[in-house]
């Protein structure tokens, strides 16, 4: 079984994307190409895709207590915090 990363930039407050299933996120930081937050995942391509719904929030904003927090990405003048919902 092959391994790559995949990124996924992230454009809102909710977004949505098909993943391979069990692909583990590995980095969370700027996308140099849209200067957005993004997750890179290592994933399995041959795997059977899974939804998965990533979150970026501003400090002070609510999330959900089940949401697994994945780290926090600085887009001057904006700083994000980048969540799973689980």
């Amino acid at each position: 079984m092959k391994q790559t990363i995949w990124k996924f930039t992230l454009g809102g407050i909710e977004n949505t994307f098909m993943v391979p299933e069990n692909g583990v996120v590995r980095y969370v930081g700027k996308d140099p190409e849209t200067g957005n937050p993004a997750v890179w995942v290592q994933v399995d391509s041959s795997a059977v895709s899974e939804k998965r719904v990533f979150m970026i929030v501003g400090t002070g904003h609510q999330v959900e207590s089940t949401d697994e927090f994945l780290g926090t990405v600085v887009c001057e003048p904006s700083v994000w915090h980048v969540f799973e919902r689980k």
